[in-house]
C-alpha cells in the first residue's frame, strides 16, 4: 500500500524517490539515473539505499542489480561523483582562500550559447604519444584544452594550449607545475579552469583563472550565490571535468586525444612525458575501440562511463584518435580524417578562452 508506506516514512522522517521507467535493461546510460537524482537531492545518501524488489526477478531487474554490485557500477560511479580527493576540512580552506585572496580569478561562467567551432581536448592516456607529433605539425587546428596531467605532454611537444583544467586538491598538483615551470616553461598565458579546492598556490602561476564548483562538495554550501558555475559532474579525473568546462563553454563537437580510459600494454599507462605519476593497477578487461582487448579498471571505467554521460547530456559530437577503451557515443577516426573534419582554415575562431577576460 503506497499510501500506507507514505505515512510511515512521514512518521519516522524518512525520505524516498519513486525512479518509474518503462524499462532500464539493455540501455546501461540510464542507470546512471538513479545515481544523478540521489546526487542532486541527497548528496549523503548515495553511497547507502535500499532497492525494494519482487524477490523474482525479471530480466531489467537483473540487469539493474548486476550493475548496483559490479566492481564498476554503482559505487565506484558514487565515488566519482565525490571526488577522489574527499578531505573535506581542507577542500573548505582551499575554497576559502581562494575566494578571498585570489582576486585576480574569475568564475565559471553561466552556460555559454552553443557555437559551431571544433575544440581539441587532450588527456594523457599512452596512445597521445602515437599522434603528438602530428599535433605539434597541424597548423589549421582548433583550440586546445589540456586536461590535468596532460599539459606535461604537450608543453614538451612544443604545443602551447588555450586551457587547462585542473581538478584535484592535492599539493602534488602544484608541486608537478613547478617541475615544468623549472624546465623553462610559462603558464601564465594559458587559462586555467581550476576547481574551487585547488591548492591556492597553483593560481599564482597563471595569469588568467577561471574557478568552477563540484556539485557534491561542502563548499559548494559556502558560495550559494555561485550554483551557476557548478559543473554536472566535475570528476572523478581531469579529462571528466575537461569536457563538462567545453560543454558549458559552447563546444559541441570535440576531438579527443589520449582519453583512453585504459591500455593496451599494462607497463605503459599513460604518455610518456605527461605532467607527474599515476600508478594504477589495470585488471579490469574491457572492449578496445578498435576490437582488441584494452586493460583497464574501475576507476577509469566509472570515468569513461561518466565522460559518455556528459556528451550524451548536452548531445555533443565526439571524435577520438588512437586505441582506446570502447565508448558509445564516439567516434573513433584516424588522424587524416580529423584533420579534414576539424580543419578551421581561415576562419577566425568562433570562441576563445581569452574571451572570458
Amino acid at each position: 500500500d503506497l499510501q500506507d508506506l507514505t505515512n510511515r516514512c512521514k512518521e519516522k522522517g524518512v525520505s524516498f524517490e519513486l525512479l518509474l521507467n518503462q524499462r532500464f535493461g539493455g540501455v546501461p546510460q540510464k542507470f546512471p539515473l538513479i545515481l544523478e537524482t540521489m546526487a542532486n537531492k541527497f548528496p549523503a545518501s548515495i553511497l547507502a539505499f535500499n532497492v525494494f524488489r519482487s524477490p523474482k526477478l525479471s530480466p531489467d531487474m537483473i540487469e539493474v542489480q548486476a550493475w548496483l554490485t559490479s566492481p564498476d557500477g554503482y559505487i565506484e560511479l558514487a565515488k566519482g561523483y565525490l571526488g577522489n580527493d574527499t578531505d573535506e576540512i581542507n577542500q573548505v580552506i582551499h575554497a576559502l582562500y581562494n575566494s578571498v585572496k585570489n582576486t585576480h580569478t574569475r568564475i565559471m561562467p553561466v552556460d555559454l550559447p552553443k557555437v559551431d567551432q571544433g575544440v581539441i581536448l587532450v588527456a594523457s592516456g599512452p596512445s597521445l604519444d602515437a599522434s603528438i607529433e602530428q599535433l605539434a605539425q597541424w597548423e589549421d587546428r582548433p583550440p586546445i584544452y589540456a586536461s590535468g596531467s596532460a599539459i606535461g605532454s604537450i608543453l614538451r611537444n612544443g604545443i602551447v594550449p588555450e586551457g587547462i583544467i585542473l581538478l584535484e586538491q592535492s599539493w602534488l598538483v602544484y608541486r608537478d607545475l613547478l617541475a615544468l615551470v623549472a624546465e623553462g616553461y610559462d603558464l601564465s598565458q594559458i587559462v586555467l579552469f581550476g576547481s574551487a579546492t585547488l591548492d591556492p598556490r597553483v593560481f599564482s602561476l597563471f595569469e588568467r583563472s577561471c574557478i568552477f564548483h563540484r556539485p557534491t562538495s561542502s563548499t559548494l554550501l559556502l558560495f550559494p550565490a555561485e550554483e551557476f558555475a557548478i559543473l554536472p559532474q566535475a570528476g572523478p579525473q581531469a579529462v571528466n571535468a575537461g569536457i563538462e568546462v567545453l560543454m558549458k563553454l559552447g563546444f559541441r563537437k570535440v576531438l579527443l586525444f589520449g582519453c583512453d580510459f585504459g591500455a593496451i600494454d599494462e607497463s605503459v599507462q599513460r604518455s610518456e612525458t605527461a605532467m607527474g605519476t599515476s600508478p594504477r593497477t589495470l585488471n579490469l578487461p574491457v572492449r578496445g575501440s578498435r576490437g582488441r582487448t584494452v586493460l583497464s579498471n574501475p576507476d577509469l571505467s566509472i570515468t569513461r562511463q561518466l565522460f559518455e554521460n556528459i556528451v550524451a547530456l548536452y548531445g555533443a559530437q565526439a571524435y577520438s584518435i588512437g586505441e582506446a577503451s570502447y565508448s558509445t557515443n564516439i567516434t573513433y577516426l584516424e588522424f587524416d580524417e580529423a584533420e579534414k573534419i576539424f580543419a578551421i582554415g581561415d576562419l577566425e575562431p568562433t570562441l576563445s578562452a581569452h574571451d572570458l577576460y
